[in-house]
């Protein structure tokens, strides 16, 4: 800062200099005994001083803007609670991925904010969560809400929600992948297998990698409407995702669209 005002005082002072150098300039061509050697006149001296002048002043104006910006921006900023989730993410480690939310659990709502960020630096983000739900229901077993399993339910289903904010480019062998997996879930759903948590992460599944139209709808839209019912973000995401809205009950669509309204006019009131 103590520089800022060096140069600012230095400014004020251009004009009082180049007067004095205009009245020493004028003395000099007066005493000297050979005007003609004088090769430029004090209009273009002037004229020279004053270019330089305008771009101090000008990139001065930029620096104090800078000053003034940078430490707004710095203020703002809030540095990423869990950087490892980026790191994670970079190497594709989708196995240290899952263990380090089980791990900070207790942060979920942190982590949740800053996956979507950390997806982005992941080569393939549709991939990495693929292999982070290898054998989402391990063999001859429930998910059972409370136990490891039922952490690494929600672990998995963090996931699916967040790469659905996403929605990264999916590649055919991806695709594919996803495509098993679904039919394999889809199974499980069948035979009773599942929570409602494990149905909700094959909405998310279906979600994320853009097969909604590939299974039937009126297998689920019951289950999406209690979904919105219970949490209006959520379910509202998931009908736009599914292409489903249209199919939801009525009643249940205009909540959401009454809620999505009532929220966007208090945002702008409190504007």
């Amino acid at each position: 800062m103590a520089t800022v005002k060096t140069i600012a005082l230095g400014l004020t002072l251009i004009d009082e200099k180049k007067e004095e150098l205009r009245i020493a300039f004028e003395d000099l061509q007066a005493h000297s005994s050979s005007p003609s050697s004088f090769t430029l006149t004090w209009s273009d001296i002037d004229s020279h001083f004053s270019s330089i002048q305008s771009s101090l002043t000008r990139q001065f104006d930029l620096i104090q803007c800078q000053n003034d910006v940078v430490p707004e921006i710095l203020q703002k900023y809030v540095p990423p609670s869990h950087p490892r989730l980026k790191l994670l993410c970079s190497n594709m480690d989708a196995n240290g991925l899952t263990r380090y939310i089980i791990d900070h659990s207790k942060d979920r709502q942190e982590i949740a904010s800053e996956l979507p960020d950390a997806f982005r630096v992941a080569p393939v983000p549709a991939k990495l969560v693929l292999d982070a739900l290898q054998e989402f229901f391990p063999p001859n077993e429930v998910d059972n809400e409370g136990n490891k399993l039922g952490s690494l339910m929600q672990t998995r289903l963090l996931l699916l929600e967040q790469l659905t904010a996403v929605l990264p480019e999916i590649k055919a062998d991806v695709m594919q992948r996803a495509k098993y997996l679904a039919q394999e879930w889809k199974g499980k759903i069948n035979r009773g297998a599942v929570t409602s948590n494990g149905f909700l992460g094959f909405l998310y599944l279906l979600a994320a990698y853009g097969m909604g139209s590939d299974f039937d709808s009126s297998e689920y839209v019951e289950f999406l409407a209690n979904v919105v019912v219970q949490n209006r973000q959520q379910g509202f995401t998931l009908c736009c995702r599914l292409n489903c809205v249209d199919k939801v009950p009525g009643f249940v669509v205009s909540l959401v669209r009454c809620g999505h309204v009532l929220q966007r006019r208090l945002s702008t009131s409190a504007k």
